[in-house]
């Protein structure tokens, strides 16, 4: 079981990951988003382990985590498209943590699944000799030891048309623009009671940086702005909350359609 709720970008939005159920569990609860499984890649070159993903010097997660009262030191579960994520193969079969009470410290109690060697991973945050990480289907922690950096994606790999869960309503498209930038054109909708339904749309161009990053502004001022970071198959998108009427949000994890 795999759970996204919402993508974060910059300062105190985020994604988030569920952890409180097995993987094995079936349910779903509501505002909640479940990516499709991920197929094992097939082999690929030995990659030498990094040293960007070492564990920190301590216990503390990201600098830049949520303004959450709730939030404890070792949930794995905040995506943050910032500077701490980034993309990772696992190198060797490890085992995956949860982030409970007492974990992820190599208990059995902690242990909830595994990952396989060639799995491709978005990574955050770290918590003593273990990182965070989600494989899409799955997500908790595994030692940092077991995994490599993979460098950020081409530009070419933004182009195409992005929906919020998989599925929309929300939605991106890119497409190529002169001199290396991307046009992007955005819908999003919110669904009040009966027919009461608010739209947002815009259009902005940008072009990516070295670590698969992008902010980008509508050109036509309505005074929309987003940050997005695409970390393998995911999106992350955050947008300023102005991007269309009320309720209407850009902040979620995409995936191509």
């Amino acid at each position: 079981m795999r759970r996204l709720v919402a993508a974060v970008l910059g300062a105190g939005a985020l994604l988030f990951v569920g952890c409180e159920q097995p993987i094995a569990s079936a349910h779903r609860e509501a505002a909640t988003i479940e990516l499709p499984a991920t197929a094992a890649p097939s082999a690929s070159p030995s990659i030498a382990p990094s040293a960007s993903i070492a564990p920190s010097a301590s216990a503390a997660p990201s600098s830049n985590p949520p303004s959450s009262s709730l939030l404890d030191e070792q949930e794995c579960r905040w995506f943050l498209p910032g500077p701490t994520v980034g993309r990772a193969r696992v190198r060797v079969a490890a085992p995956l943590y949860d982030d409970a009470d007492g974990c992820p410290v190599a208990k059995p109690f902690c242990e909830r699944g595994a990952l396989l060697a060639g799995d491709d991973v978005v990574t955050t945050t770290t918590f003593g000799p273990f990182t965070c990480v989600t494989r899409g289907d799955v997500h908790g922690y595994v030692p940092t030891s077991a995994l490599a950096t993979l460098p950020a994606l081409p530009s070419r790999s933004w182009i195409g048309t992005w929906l919020e869960d998989g599925t929309g309503p929300a939605r991106l498209v890119f497409t190529s623009a002169p001199g290396g930038e991307l046009d992007v054109v955005g819908h999003a909708e919110w669904h009040g009671w009966g027919d009461n339904v608010h739209i947002g749309d815009f259009h902005a161009r940008g072009r990516p940086d070295a670590r698969g990053s992008m902010s980008i502004k509508d050109d036509e001022g309505l005074g929309c702005e987003l940050g997005l970071r695409l970390v393998g198959r995911i999106l992350l998108v955050e947008d300023n909350d102005g991007c269309g009427g009320t309720n209407v949000r850009f902040v979620s994890a995409f995936m191509t359609h």
